[in-house]
């Protein structure tokens, strides 16, 4: 289980790797603040278009990060999020999003 620690040195790679376009990290026991590094690293990368987020323990502040990421960024066309502890803050928020956003599928 790589958690949040490795999670900021991924994101840390995905800002300057541009070639990378799916990445999963399904059941991998990132939180909030793991969600949030990778975030923010996937707002400067243009080359990520799938991203598995799903079974792992992402609760409302992650999902205002994945939120906003969907809200500045036209390149994710897939994401799974499933398996997470997502309450109503965060489901607002995605969902919100989610009407702005043109590129999911």
């Amino acid at each position: 289980h790589l958690g949040d620690v490795a999670c900021k040195l991924i994101g840390e790679a995905l800002r300057s790797n541009q070639v990378l376009s799916a990445l999963s990290l399904r059941g991998n026991r990132i939180g909030d603040d793991g969600c949030s590094d990778l975030c923010r690293a996937l707002g400067s990368n243009t080359s990520v278009t799938r991203l598995d987020l799903g079974d792992n323990w992402i609760g409302n502040d992650g999902f205002h990060m994945v939120a906003e990421l969907l809200l500045f960024t036209s390149r994710m066309e897939t994401m799974w999020v499933d398996g997470n502890l997502l309450g109503d803050e965060g489901c607002i928020a995605i969902s919100r999003a989610l009407l702005s956003n043109t590129s999911l599928r």
